[in-house]
């Protein structure tokens, strides 16, 4: 039973420094893809997609959805900031992919007016409201 006890304690204690050092890694990958979009904020939105794009290169097959939903909806805003709309809208159907949120069903609404398929937008606007009558992000694409 103690050998049981000491490999079951072992085995949690490994998981939880595994779990700390993911945390870890996905914290310094937060900071990289808002460092990125910084460039966007900064007046130079083509710098931000392609530092963007090289962690997604970089990264993409080793970080979890929640990451690739960023990366793809910052490369979004980037290019929404360029006034590239139509690419705008494509990264953010990507990212939606990643994503069952309301936030992320919302950007995939602004992705549809971008395409002109407002009629679907506003379908999925309400479904959002439904859910959230207070969701101030539908409320400003209505």
């Amino acid at each position: 039973k103690e050998d049981l006890a000491t490999a079951v304690a072992d085995m949690k204690n490994s998981l939880r420094t595994d779990l700390s050092i993911t945390s870890g890694i996905s914290t310094d990958i937060d900071a990289q893809i808002n460092a990125a979009f910084e460039f966007a904020k900064s007046g130079n939105p083509l710098e931000a997609i392609g530092r963007l794009n090289q962690l997604k290169s970089q990264l993409w097959g080793a970080i979890d959805d929640r990451l690739k939903y960023r990366i793809e909806a910052n490369i979004g805003n980037a290019y929404f900031t360029h006034n590239n709309l139509p690419e705008a809208a494509a990264h953010y159907l990507q990212a939606r992919r990643f994503r069952d949120t309301l936030d992320a069903r919302c950007l995939e609404a602004r992705a549809l007016c971008f395409l002109e398929r407002d009629t679907e937008a506003l379908t999925i606007v309400d479904n959002i409201l439904l859910a959230d009558p207070a969701h101030i992000q539908a409320h400003a694409l209505r």
